[in-house]
């Protein structure tokens, strides 16, 4: 071959490109230049293939080179890292704060403080030698691990070794114990063996203890207070709750008889037994600041001995009870001066319930009320507007955060609204409700939501017309239909159209000094109340950008459990953050839970709503 085809070959210029991708036929002497270009090319294909081993050989060794050469910058700048200059004591607070902060921590590996024993040598010596990391823990014992010797003594040394890396400070313990059996099964003695020993060893450390939270079954109560110290000397918040409604067997309500002994108690929490277990001398004279009284139905008080506690108890901050039948049409008021949070419960029948919550409002004075619950069970009331439903409004004073979870129209909310200029935090549990209307027979005509467009239209911000709630910052709505309602009829009703929604929350946004941005808007709403077309996913994105913290959920909602369970391991770890109902509860209950969800929003918007 000519030395101009080598170049051409280098260079892969051939001669004949222009003939490429054509139908052309070599000729003889075209065919003996084509066979000289292709034996030139499949030498340089030769020598390419015999010289990539030794370049990937060369490769692969710089490439491990610079591996060591990374680490080795690694290693060197590592000792320049900020936080090995951060001081022993301020690692192990930074430590405190990776802690649970709604309920106390467990014996996992998967979470603090045990998770951080095992990043490394240094962070493990600080975890294990400071105590406050090591002073509060939940403690859950099922019925296979009680009823086994060698499983509850390994449970019992893990427990006992937690404890002891606390030190000298004050602990904070949550026991929880499932039931044993029903009267139909068999339940062997536990008053003896591995399981007192457990208990015995937990009571050994009563008078260090400072919060003290109990979930257990009727079984375990008697043994606790037959084992327990006859004093508990710091203790300041104590929650008793009974797995289970079967209380017959239990005389009265244990540890209640020393709480005028407790002179530091200060939250008292009791849940799952009868108003005729509760002794009355146990709030005479009490420090308490938060009192917790409230289980649903089973614990609803009449009416005069609730009072009667109440006014026992005048330094409460805090206070969640429910009340019930019988009652007088007068009481003496009770002045709650120092009360800030109130959250409660109305038992309901068809006749009298009127009257019942209003002379139940009527009966308390609560200047400084800063944060309301109501509830109600019931789902039907006698005429469109009741005016006893504004009976609680007499404590709108300086209300700043309202929850209701109560039958009323929509006209009766904004009146209600009207009267609280100061709400910050709005939050309603809605459903199906209905109006027994006297003159026709009951129809679907009759049910309605507490929360529909007119609501959210007066709370939106109009330049010409006054708004509701002017300070409002977080807006949440619930809602579900009533489950009996569910087996006999398909609702058509929709409680809010998506333009409401969306203009009530685009004219919150940046508007003047007199009227507050909206900052949260949570909405859980049943599939069947689809609100969220693709048309305006735009606008939903938009107020995210804007920085509202937005969360939708469609999904089959049934009536709400008051009750919190965490998981199988953990079971009913005690929460403590507020004594109002969390609408978090209900809100993460419902995604984790519900079996036909759907649609799911969750700071974001779903691609699924076209």
């Amino acid at each position: 071959m000519s030395a101009a085809h080598a170049r051409k070959l280098r260079s892969l210029q051939s001669p004949y490109s222009s003939f490429f991708k054509t139908n052309h036929a070599a000729s003889p002497s075209e065919r003996t230049e084509l066979e000289a270009l292709i034996l030139e090319a499949q030498q340089e294909i030769s020598e390419i293939d015999s010289e990539i081993p030794r370049v990937r050989a060369v490769l692969d060794g710089l490439r491990a080179r610079r591996s060591q050469v990374q680490e080795f910058v690694d290693v060197h700048r590592a000792l320049m890292a900020p936080i090995r200059r951060v001081p022993v004591e301020m690692m192990a607070m930074i430590f405190v704060y990776c802690l649970p902060l709604d309920r106390y921590p467990i014996r996992s590996l998967k979470e603090a403080p045990l998770l951080l024993t095992v990043v490394c040598r240094e962070w493990r010596e600080i975890v294990i030698t400071y105590p406050p990391l090591w002073n509060a823990l939940h403690i859950h014992i099922a019925p296979r691990i009680a009823l086994n010797t060698q499983e509850l003594t390994l449970r019992q040394q893990g427990v006992c070794g937690w404890i002891a890396r606390a030190g000298a400070l004050p602990l904070s313990l949550s026991l929880s114990i499932d039931e044993f059996g029903d009267e139909h099964e068999p339940v062997e003695d536990i008053s003896q063996g591995p399981l007192l020993d457990f208990v015995k060893s937990l009571m050994y450390f009563g008078p260090r203890l400072e919060a003290f939270h109990l979930n257990v079954g009727k079984e375990i109560y008697p043994l606790l207070e037959s084992v327990s110290p006859q004093t508990f000397p710091i203790l300041k918040r104590i929650s008793l709750t009974l797995d289970g409604i079967d209380v017959d067997s239990l005389p009265g309500i244990p540890f209640v008889s020393r709480i005028p002994d407790m002179l530091l108690l200060s939250a008292l929490s009791i849940r799952g037994f009868y108003p005729d277990q509760y002794p009355r001398s146990a709030f005479v004279g009490t420090n308490l600041t938060e009192l917790d009284l409230g289980d649903g139905l089973l614990c609803a008080f009449p009416l005069q001995e609730l009072l009667s506690i109440l006014r026992d108890t005048p330094k409460l901050q805090k206070c969640c009870v429910n009340v019930s039948y019988p009652f007088a049409h007068a009481y003496e008021t009770v002045n709650m001066m120092s009360l800030r949070s109130l959250s409660i419960c109305f038992e309901e029948e068809d006749d009298g319930t009127s009257d019942l919550i209003e002379v139940t409002f009527r009966s308390l004075n609560c200047p400084a009320l800063e944060a309301l619950s109501v509830n109600s069970y019931h789902s039907k009331f006698e005429h469109d507007v009741l005016h006893h439903r504004f009976a609680f409004t007499q404590l709108y004073g300086s209300l700043q955060h309202l929850r209701l979870e109560f039958p009323m129209t929509s006209g009766s909310l904004i009146r209600c609204l009207e009267l609280a200029p100061n709400l910050t935090v709005l939050e309603i549990v809605d459903c199906e409700y209905s109006v027994k209307r006297q003159s026709f027979p009951l129809d679907s005509s009759s049910y309605h939501y507490v929360v529909e467009d007119n609501v959210l239209q007066r709370l939106a911000y109009e330049p010409s017309s006054p708004v509701l709630c002017p300070r409002l910052e977080t807006f949440r709505l619930f809602v579900y239909q009533f489950y009996g309602l569910r087996q006999t009829r398909k609702s058509q009703l929709v409680s809010i159209s998506t333009p409401a929604l969306l203009d009530f929350l685009e004219s919150r946004r940046a508007v003047d000094d007199q009227i507050t941005n909206i900052k949260e808007c949570d909405i859980l709403m049943p599939p069947e109340r689809r609100i969220y077309p693709g048309s305006i996913s735009e606008r939903l994105t938009q107020l995210m950008q804007d920085g509202m913290r937005l969360r939708v959920v469609q999904s089959e909602c049934q009536y709400p459990s008051h009750r919190l369970e965490d998981d199988p391991e953990r079971k009913a770890v005690y929460h403590s953050s507020n004594i109002l109902p969390s609408f978090d509860t209900y809100f993460f209950r419902e995604i984790g839970s519900c079996a036909q969800g759907k649609d799911i929003l969750v700071d974001n918007v779903s691609d699924s709503w076209t």
